[in-house]
């Protein structure tokens, strides 16, 4: 059974059930799947079929979830165009992919010539194929075997690489991924350009549940109210929206009473923030730990964060986590290595790029380059990316460690820290700072935090403020442009002269 036979089973068996919430208005299963199967009589009259590859650019809204499953219902495949990555890198996946057909919100004002596709506006595409639906029937239903999905890595070290879903890996993904979800499931929808955005979106509609959508996806004032709105049990967001979220609850009581499950993504959980996570939001707190590459692999239940803080649960049914050192020793626990994983229908490489699937899919396993330990129990502790640890004149840290100490002060919403060239010790460390409010930390008051946390020669040499974090479309922190950053800083602040 592929993707779209599962849904329309769904249908078929309730089609008057809510399935989508958006702008304040209900969309019934049937509904939904009316405006899937127009969709993709819409594309199929552009000259989409099986084995196409398709661009889709389109904003957070129910549109962008029924086109992903209108480009499945033709055995095509999506490919994520996120409009907040530049229009090069947009079109040199177009390019990369063969995307012949770019679906969009809005009609580009100039399309550059022989750029060798189609851009086409989705609610025209609606209507047409609405109009003309009955005209001609689909074709017959794709094999799970067929490709459904090119899902694109996080990118923060370079060019994306890319995974190609078939149905039958999207949906053991899907099984992995939807951890308590049930038919009284009202999820806040992530971006659905990232995978795990759709994966989840779709786990909750199969477990009958309702996919609910924020009017401005990403505004903290915006999450927050259509939680209350619309009583979400379900959402998922990054470590350093806490502080925010925590910061415009209720003096007393939890600020989200209808969650039943909110899940930290994109990034570590410490100690401090999940405390507040726990106390301030919500206490039914995940933190899945996974790779775009392989999906979900470990998930921490509430109560293992609070019985076992910084790890992050134990390996999902079917599959297999190992510590390994640089010879692929398996090495036993407790002991640091590179976490490398199997889990059930993975890929057996990047998509296009055997040079690179070499490097990281070897014997059957994938290799993250994440380095952590394994508890005596199973359970897996992360330690920080291997490509990201820093050695400065002999000590060796992981940058995490220091931010997570750095975060944990009430007048920093977020930091960063990496190295530039110093003529004393080769490199120094280097603290980025996001204030939580108006009011910044004093310099006398940041030499007491590191001083608080015992940070000793962790402690960053410099530190500067500045407005945001650099961060791709997919959130993730892009750690090689924080030195431009300092560099535009108003002013560099140096604890070595004054502490």
């Amino acid at each position: 059974m592929n993707l779209n036979q599962k849904f329309e089973a769904l249908v078929a068996a309730d089609p008057n059930a809510s399935a989508i919430i958006f702008e304040g208005k209900l969309l019934t299963r049937r509904t939904f799947q009316a405006q899937v199967d127009g969709l993709a009589a819409g594309l199929a009259a552009q000259g989409i079929k099986a084995g196409d590859v398709v661009g889709v650019g389109l904003a957070n809204t129910p549109l962008h979830l029924m086109s992903l499953l209108a480009i499945t219902r033709l055995g095509a495949a999506s490919l994520p165009l996120h409009p907040r990555s530049a229009p090069m890198a947009r079109r040199r996946l177009i390019s990369r992919y063969g995307a012949r057909h770019v679906l969009v919100q809005v009609l580009p004002a100039r399309v550059p010539p022989n750029a060798g596709m189609t851009f086409l506006q989705v609610d025209q595409v609606l209507a047409a194929g609405q109009a003309g639906f009955a005209d001609k029937p689909l074709p017959s239903q794709p094999d799970p075997s067929s490709l459904g999905r090119i899902s694109l890595t996080s990118g923060t070290t370079g060019e994306p690489s890319s995974v190609a879903y078939t149905h039958a890996n999207w949906l053991s993904r899907l099984e992995r991924t939807a951890v308590g979800f049930d038919p009284a499931t009202r999820l806040l929808v992530g971006s659905l350009h990232l995978t795990l955005g759709n994966i989840l979106a779709f786990a909750a509609m199969l477990a009958g549940g309702v996919v609910v959508f924020s009017p401005n996806k990403g505004a903290a004032g915006s999450f927050a109210e259509t939680i209350r709105l619309y009583g979400v049990t379900h959402a998922s967001m990054v470590p350093s929206g806490i502080k925010s979220l925590a910061a415009g609850a209720p003096p007393a009581g939890l600020a989200f009473p209808s969650l039943r499950q909110l899940r930290i993504v994109g990034g570590a959980l410490s100690e401090h923030l999940h405390a507040l996570a726990r106390t301030r939001l919500t206490p039914h707190v995940l933190l899945p730990y996974g790779t775009s590459e392989t999906g979900v692999i470990t998930v921490a239940s509430a109560q293992m964060l609070q019985d076992h803080p910084g790890y992050c649960g134990t390996a999902l049914p079917g599959v297999q986590i190992e510590i390994v050192d640089e010879q692929d020793r398996v090495l036993g626990p407790g002991e640091l290595g590179e976490i490398r994983v199997k889990v059930p229908l993975m890929p057996a490489g990047y998509h296009l790029d055997e040079a690179r699937s070499t490097q990281k899919f070897k014997g059957g396993w994938f290799y993250t380059s994440d380095l952590g330990r394994l508890s005596a129990q199973g359970m897996l502790l992360i330690e920080g990316r291997s490509d990201d640890r820093i050695n400065i004149a002999g000590i060796k840290m992981f940058p995490e460690q220091v931010e997570n100490a750095l975060d944990s002060h009430p007048l920093i919403k977020e930091s960063a820290v990496f190295t530039v060239p110093d003529p004393q010790l080769g490199k120094k460390l280097v603290a980025a700072l996001v204030s939580e409010s108006s009011a910044q930390i004093t310099h006398e008051q940041f030499l007491a935090l590191c001083q608080s946390r015992k940070l000793a020669e962790k402690t960053p040499a410099d530190y500067f403020f500045c407005e945001a974090l650099p961060r791709n479309p997919n959130g993730k922190l892009v750690r090689t442009e924080l030195p431009g950053l300092m560099n535009a800083a108003a002013a560099v602040h140096s604890l070595r002269k004054k502490g």
